[in-house]
């Protein structure tokens, strides 16, 4: 028997993470008592230009911003898992939300989403 997994996800440009991601995040990982949380750094923002910092270097800041929120999560005892996803670094082109979520419905297999 498999049961149901809460995965949130919370995307930005991360340029770079600052505290308001991390509270959200801890914010909505204990209200929804999610399973896991995904931070998404937007590969390509079609409404930032183009004087952003490089995506992979975003990247490894949101990596070590993860690290921070878990060890608050932990700190918390919320037991939301932490990661970092880079699929819409990995995706050519401008960095939409609705194909990221797309892409991680079938990444996942979930038949259905819900969005709050």
């Amino acid at each position: 028997m498999s049961s149901t997994q809460k995965i949130g996800i919370l995307g930005g440009t991360f340029d770079p993470p600052h505290i308001g991601h991390l509270k959200l995040a801890i914010h909505f990982s204990k209200l929804l008592q999610l399973d896991t949380l995904l931070l998404i750094p937007s590969g390509e923002p079609w409404q930032k230009g183009s004087h952003i910092t490089p995506a992979d270097i975003r990247l490894k800041m949101t990596e070590a911003a993860a690290i921070d929120l878990a060890k608050a999560c932990l700190y918390l005892k919320i037991p939301t898992q932490i990661g970092v996803d880079s699929i819409e670094i990995e995706r050519a082109g401008p960095s939409y939300s609705i194909d990221t979520a797309k892409s991680l419905r079938e990444r996942f297999g979930l038949k259905q989403a819900s969005f709050g």
